[in-house]
Order: C-alpha cells, then structure tokens, then sequence
C-alpha cells in the first residue's frame, strides 16, 4: 500500500465520519452549517469529497465534541 492510497482511504474514512455524525444526530446539511459556522456548500463538499479548508474541519469537530484524529481513524 503506498502513501497515495493511505491517504484516499483516510480521505474516505472522514467524509463517511462526517456525514454519519450528522445523520445519527438527525441534523440537515443547514441545521449543522447554522451551529457549525461552515457553509452549507463547505458541508456538501466535504461529505462528497470536494475541496475543503481544515479550518472547516475543525469548526465540524467543535461541534461533535471530538478531536481531528478521531476523523480519520486507524488503518
């Protein structure tokens, strides 16, 4: 496995994380922008695996009550 993939599947990993927090919670797209400070738009493209700042990620992270690891998980 080289570092390229390691870091696809990590990618994949965090978006799935993302969209499953948000899903347990019951939470909409705009419901989590309005608490999070990110944009509905940041929130979809993240979710889908489009460019994002990890600023966003952060504010994402606030909110869940986690630290930026707990994203990604182990591989």
């Amino acid at each position: 496995m080289d570092i390229n993939e390691i870091n696809t599947q990590q990618i994949a990993r965090m978006r799935e994380k993302i969209k499953s927090l948000r899903e347990e919670k019951g939470w909409s797209v705009s419901h989590l922008s309005k608490i999070s400070g990110v944009s509905d738009k940041t929130i979809r493209n993240i979710e889908n695996g489009r460019n994002f700042g990890i600023l966003s990620l952060f504010k994402l992270c606030r909110v869940y009550g986690i630290k930026l690891p707990d994203l990604f998980g182990n591989l």
